[in-house]
């Protein structure tokens, strides 16, 4: 049954989502305003500087579905009392949000860092010197990732290995939305190759009794070929870049510290995505984890404002979704199944894939062909947008963390249409 607060609640998404294509805006403005202003004591209050900080906080994207989300809780305060708003903000299932931030929480420490970066020293200095072979290695590997870990950790393990490899070489605007765009399509698509490498893929698989045998039948050949054809169209259009991208070096980690913390680093994050169905171990995990790297770097402080930031994205737009799970599922039952595929990756572009999946998993007329489809169309349109997925979110605040500068949602959109487009001629065809 549709919530009644569906109507308004859609509006609301419609402004957050039209509100991040104007996140670079309000940080100019922010820049603009703050030229002049001086605080002389850090608790004197400065109505100037209280603009300036509105204005940075209207530009974290991070921070917009969440400002989104507070008008629909307000309407269901005044409509439906406190207690019902509270019992619904309770049934929102943030198990993923809880995941994603603490796997970015441990991926992004000093160790993880250092491993990664040797391991792709060491993987280039014995295949190639070339830029462009080893973009494409890394892009067509990367995604594989999922094969053995949960696709948001592969989200960002890929993301610190691609910014250490090539943003510090200094590519152009359109090289590093194009590769970002093509990360998240890619590791999207690489989810079909596992029952266990995304939440959508658990739910999916579990109800559908899918295994890995059914999957590499089903969709392991076209994921393949999907790569091969995206890297290879990003190859031939950044032909010219690359080859000075390869003249380049790559800045060197100048950091010390034992393998062996990275490889028990990358395990517990193996183990926190093991147990990604379980909050309260995956918290417990975390908080050990911070023990244990405050008792190994007591003068490496773990940063938490991205993962924290990150898990109010996910959490918001779980409210976001909830509230339009009514007409997803009347649109699958009534679908005809040559446009499942184009349509599930559609609103998949818009709408978490896991929570799109939770719901398709209740239709109650998908046929076996069907189910294909639409798991297809689902990671076909997990990688159209940023917010189209939880690792998305992480590899996203990942890359500009570190790349210095704000990536543009619609310039990543733009980016992530034709691989998505070519990932979808190749599952409509074959």
């Amino acid at each position: 049954m549709q919530s009644p607060h569906a109507p308004y609640a859609a509006l609301f998404f419609v402004c957050a989502i039209i509100h991040t294509f104007f996140t670079p805006t309000f940080h100019r403005i922010a820049d603009a305003w703050s030229r002049g202003v001086t605080v002389r004591h850090p608790h004197d209050f400065n109505p100037k500087r209280f603009a300036v900080e509105i204005m940075r906080l209207l530009g974290e994207t991070e921070v917009v579905f969440t400002l989104w989300a507070l008008p629909t809780i307000g309407i269901m305060f005044f409509c439906d009392g406190w207690r019902t708003t509270c019992t619904f903000i309770n049934s929102i299932d943030v198990t993923e949000a809880i995941y994603v931030a603490a796997a970015m929480v441990i991926a992004l420490s000093t160790p993880i860092l250092v491993l990664a970066a040797k391991f792709c020293a060491w993987l280039i200095r014995h295949l190639s010197s070339s830029a462009a072979v080893e973009w494409f290695l890394l892009m067509t590997v990367c995604p594989l990732f999922t094969l053995f870990m949960k696709d948001s950790v592969a989200m960002v393990l890929a993301a610190l290995i691609l910014s250490n490899r090539f943003l510090s070489r200094k590519p152009s605007k359109a090289f590093v939305h194009a590769m970002l765009a093509a990360l998240f399509v890619n590791i999207s698509l690489a989810c079909l190759a596992s029952p266990l490498s995304s939440p959508a893929m658990i739910m999916m698989s579990s109800t559908w009794n899918w295994g890995w045998r059914e999957l590499f039948q089903t969709f392991v050949p076209q994921m393949l070929l999907t790569l091969l054809l995206i890297n290879g169209c990003f190859l031939y259009r950044f032909r010219e870049e690359l080859k000075e991208l390869t003249k380049k070096s790559v800045a060197k980690v100048q950091l010390r510290t034992p393998i062996w913390i990275g490889v028990l680093y990358l395990a517990m994050l193996i183990v926190i995505g093991i147990h990604l169905e379980f909050p309260v171990i995956v918290i417990g995990l975390l908080l050990f984890f911070l023990g244990l790297h405050h008792a190994f770097f007591p003068n490496d402080p773990i940063d938490l404002t991205q993962a924290s930031l990150t898990f109010l994205f996910i959490g918001s737009l779980m409210i976001h979704a909830d509230l339009q799970g009514s007409w997803i599922v009347n649109m699958l039952d009534d679908l005809p199944e040559r446009w499942i595929v184009p349509m599930t990756a559609l609103v998949s572009g818009f709408i978490d894939k896991t929570v799109v999946a939770a719901f398709a998993v209740k239709a109650q007329t998908l046929t076996v062909s069907a189910q294909n489809a639409f798991a297809a169309g689902a990671c076909i349109g997990g990688g159209l947008t940023v917010i189209a997925s939880a690792p998305n979110i992480a590899g996203y605040v990942t890359f500009r963390g570190a790349y210095g500068k704000d990536l543009s949602f619609v310039r990543l959109t733009i980016e992530a249409l034709p691989p998505t487009f070519i990932a979808l001629l190749i599952f409509l065809s074959l």
